[in-house]
C-alpha cells in the first residue's frame, strides 16, 4: 500500500466484501503490506482501502489468490467557515479591557453613548467618568494624554465605531518614576481602530427646528491618531441645547467652577420651572477646541490645547396661584427673568515628560 509518490503507508484499513457482507479485513504494516485469508463462493470480491488523509479507494477483483496493490491519493478537506469573536471583557494584570463592539447599540453614536453601557463604568450628566464609584484620575487615547481633564471633547466627538476597546487601568501611576509606588487611582485608556490611526477622519451633524425663532445646532470634528502624533479639533454652535460649559469642563481641576448665576439657575428650585432646563432655557452656545500632541521620545511629549467657549442663557418664568375664600379669590402672581453669560478662553502649551512632574 503506497501513496502517489511511492511511499509505503502504514495503518491503512483494507476490507474485502461480497454481497454487502464483510469477509475479512487487515491493517497495513510499516512497509505497507497486508494479508487477508478468506473462504467464499462469490465469484467477484470488492476490496476497499481507506486511511485518514487519503481518498477511499475500491477495486473489484476475481475470487482467486492474488496481490492487490493500491496507490492512495491524498484527500483535500475544505474546512467550515469559522468566526472568531473577541470576548466582551477580559483582564490582564491590573488592566480590564472592554471590547466596545460587544456593547454598541444602533443608537450609540458617540463614545460617550457606548461607555454608558459598560459594566462598572458610570458616565455622569456633565460627562464625568467613574469606575465602581471612583472618579478616574487620567484619560488616555492610545496610551497618550492629549486632553487631560477635558476629556468630554473626546467622548462627545469620537464616534463609537472608531474605537476598538476601552481599558480600565487600576492602581495607576501617571508618573513613570513612581511606577513601583502603590496607588489606588483608576485611569481610562481608549484604543482607536485602524481607520482612525492611519488617516484623518471626522464626524459632523446638523439639526434645524422652528419656534419663536429659528433653532439650529451644527457640530463637526476632525481627528488623527498615529503612534507618535495625535490631533483632535472640534467646532460646535447652536441654540437648542446647552453644551459649551459642560463639554469644556476640566474634570481634574477641582477649582474650576461655573459662574454664580449658572449655579443659581440650576440649584434654586424656587425660581426655576419644575422641568428639564433644555425645555425652557433659550441658550446660545459656541465651542471651539483644537488639541495636538507630538511624541518626541519614549517618555517625552509636546502638546498644545486651545479652547474657546461661549454660553448665554435666558428665560422668563411666571407662576400664578389662586386661593378661594368665602368672599372672593386671592391671586398671588410671581414672575422672574434670568439672563446669564459666560465666556471661557484657554491656551495651553505644555511639555510632558512622563518620568517627571508636569510643568
Amino acid at each position: 500500500m503506497r501513496d502517489t509518490i511511492g511511499t509505503a503507508l502504514e495503518g491503512v484499513i483494507v476490507r474485502v466484501n461480497a454481497d454487502k457482507a464483510t469477509l475479512g479485513f487487515a491493517r497495513t504494516s510499516e512497509n505497507g503490506t497486508y494479508k487477508i485469508t478468506l473462504k467464499s463462493d462469490a465469484k467477484q470480491l470488492i476490496v476497499t482501502a481507506e486511511a485518514i488523509g487519503y481518498e477511499k479507494t475500491k477495486r473489484e477483483i476475481k475470487n482467486v489468490s492474488q496481490e492487490c496493490n493500491f496507490n492512495l491519493k491524498e484527500k483535500t478537506t475544505d474546512l467550515k467557515e469559522v468566526v472568531v469573536k473577541a470576548p466582551a471583557i477580559y483582564q490582564r494584570g491590573d488592566t480590564l479591557s472592554y471590547n466596545l463592539a460587544s456593547y454598541i447599540g444602533k443608537n450609540d453614536y458617540t463614545l460617550k453613548d457606548a461607555m454608558k453601557k459598560l459594566p462598572g463604568i458610570e458616565v455622569g450628566d456633565k460627562g464625568s467618568i467613574k469606575y465602581l464609584g471612583k472618579e478616574i484620575s487620567n484619560f488616555y487615547i492610545n496610551g497618550m494624554d492629549l486632553l487631560g481633564g477635558r476629556y468630554n471633547i473626546a467622548t462627545t466627538n469620537i464616534p463609537a465605531s472608531f474605537v476598538n476597546s476601552v481599558q480600565v487601568l487600576s492602581n495607576h501611576q501617571a508618573i513613570k518614576a513612581n511606577k513601583d509606588v502603590f496607588s489606588d487611582n483608576v485611569a481610562i485608556n481608549v484604543n482607536m481602530s485602524n481607520k482612525a490611526k492611519f488617516k484623518p477622519v471626522g464626524s459632523y451633524g446638523v439639526s434645524l427646528g422652528a419656534g419663536k425663532h429659528t433653532l439650529y445646532e451644527i457640530n463637526g470634528a476632525g481627528m488623527l491618531f498615529k503612534s507618535n502624533f495625535q490631533m483632535l479639533a472640534s467646532l460646535k454652535a447652536g441654540n437648542i441645547n446647552q453644551f459649551a460649559l459642560t463639554d469644556g469642563t476640566n474634570h481634574f481641576d477641582n477649582k474650576e467652577t461655573l459662574s454664580t448665576l449658572s449655579n443659581l439657575l440650576e440649584n434654586i428650585s424656587a425660581t426655576t420651572p419644575p422641568i428639564e432646563v433644555d425645555r425652557y432655557a433659550s441658550p446660545t452656545d459656541r465651542l471651539l477646541s483644537f488639541n495636538i500632541l507630538r511624541k518626541i521620545r519614549k517618555d517625552v511629549t509636546l502638546k498644545g490645547n486651545i479652547g474657546y467657549s461661549y454660553a448665554k442663557s435666558q428665560y422668563d418664568y411666571s407662576l400664578t396661584r389662586s386661593y378661594a375664600d368665602a368672599d372672593n379669590n386671592v391671586i398671588i402672581a410671581q414672575a422672574s427673568s434670568w439672563n446669564t453669560r459666560t465666556t471661557q478662553k484657554r491656551l495651553i502649551l505644555a511639555t510632558h515628560c512622563r518620568a517627571q512632574v508636569l510643568f
